[in-house]
């Protein structure tokens, strides 16, 4: 006959047990998710994104209608950064078969440290790929596709069936010296920069939609690992999970700025993927996430913007912890410890490794950016903002792109994220 204070613990424990959980996969979270995917391949397929690289028809006038290519809007000068640089250098990219060094990009491999696609033996020592290197096509296909063993490594087979048509170089001279597209971020025959999400439609796409696939990849990436973020945080509150998605990517932050969404993307991915590691009881779901973490963590090291990258670091760390300490639940947090710590190490291993490689490629162009006025020179030590720009946020619904106070430079300097700040300040002058 059982003793029924045992009875009641183990009861107490199942309920407890069954109370925990991390982010609810339920129906409206799936097609929340599902829709966001279907979107975001529409508009690859569609050729749309948003960037404004169609002020070249106006920059340099060939006869043709100067807004040709575009469907809706219209492109923002301001956005120099973008459109006269970043999309130029990953089409010079192109155009050149992707080299290792672009002397047009700066100095070394800079292409390989700019995260951009490059022809190199560190991805011939894959055993699946072998067959490219030593076979003909047709029997270097077949050698590959025997490897169905290896389910991971289907991808890398139909990455590779197209890099033999584009002869994607690491160097790109007329870029920048050494591996400056792969130091920039653009995409190079490499796999530093094939694991990057954000390039791979360069290796399976044709040039537009390739380049549809990175723009509306700060899109739609953005939305669902903004959503899933809340959902954990939010304790699977769907409305106030969309709501808050929404309100980020609208915020004037992220829409006057091309580079934020895609950091913030892989912030949330990573802090998720961390989260799911240490409190996952199933084995698959551990391993999967630990790659997810090594491949946003990686992404997110190599965008090299240290303006954002030092103080997101700061956040990560921050809710990671606030999570655990809120959480309380360490029984569910020691089940597969064993797994978890494998995991966890070996992932931290191989970021270290990602890191020395891309180091050692980018070493000379990084010592030669490195004594250039910006970014080489910039430094940062806090303290030096002005005691009015704390206040930014809550004018961003009074200003746009021609009209704001000169003393903040521009509308880009000017934007923020949409706070709550004054609503908080009233709250807690009433309670007080």
């Amino acid at each position: 006959m059982e003793d029924l204070s045992t009875v009641a613990v183990v009861t107490n424990h199942q309920s407890k047990t069954r109370h925990f959980e991390l982010i609810r996969f339920d129906k409206k979270v799936n097609i929340y998710v599902g829709v966001c995917l279907l979107l975001y391949f529409l508009f690859v397929v569609c050729k749309w994104h948003n960037s404004s690289i169609a002020l070249w028809n106006w920059n340099i006038n060939d006869g043709g209608d100067e807004r040709r290519g575009l469907v809706a809007g219209r492109p923002l000068p301001i956005r120099s950064d973008e459109w006269l640089v970043e999309s130029s250098f990953i089409l010079a990219q192109e155009k050149n078969n992707f080299p290792l060094s672009n002397e047009a990009l700066g100095y070394g491999n800079t292409p390989l440290m700019m995260g951009l696609p490059v022809k190199h033996f560190l991805s011939i020592i894959k055993p699946a790929l072998w067959g490219y290197y030593i076979l003909d096509s047709e029997r270097a296909f077949s050698w590959q596709w025997n490897f169905k063993i290896f389910p991971f490594l289907i991808s890398s087979f139909l990455f590779l069936m197209l890099f033999e048509k584009n002869n994607f170089p690491l160097s790109n001279e007329a870029l920048g010296y050494g591996n400056t597209p792969l130091m920039m971020g653009l995409p190079v025959k490499h796999f530093l920069s094939i694991i990057k999400p954000a390039l791979w439609g360069y290796y399976i796409l044709d040039s537009e939609r390739a380049f549809s696939w990175q723009w509306n990849f700060k899109i739609f990436p953005f939305l669902i690992s903004s959503f899933l973020f809340l959902m954990l945080f939010t304790k699977n509150n769907f409305l106030i999970s969309v709501f808050g998605s929404a309100w980020l990517f609208l915020s004037s932050a992220i829409q006057w700025w091309s580079i934020n969404t895609e950091i913030f993307t892989y912030t949330f991915f990573i802090i998720i993927s961390l989260i799911y590691v240490m409190y996952s009881v199933s084995k698959r779901l551990i391993l999967v996430n630990g790659l997810i973490f090594i491949i946003s963590a990686y992404s997110f090291a190599t965008i090299l913007y240290p303006a954002y990258q030092v103080p997101i670091s700061y956040f990560i760390l921050f809710l990671v912890i606030v999570y655990v300490v809120n959480q309380k639940n360490f029984k569910v947090l020691w089940r597969e410890k064993f797994l978890k710590i494998a995991v966890l190490v070996g992932s931290l291993i191989v970021l270290i490794i990602l890191g020395y490689l891309f180091y050692v490629k980018c070493s000379d162009t990084i010592k030669l950016m490195s004594n250039t006025v910006y970014p080489g020179k910039r430094n940062e030590t806090g303290g030096g903002l002005n005691f009015i720009s704390m206040f930014n946020d809550n004018f961003s619904w009074f200003v746009h792109e021609t009209y704001f106070p000169p003393k903040w430079g521009n509308i880009c300097e000017l934007s923020s994220f949409l706070m709550l700040s004054p609503i908080v300040v009233v709250l807690v002058v009433y309670i007080t």
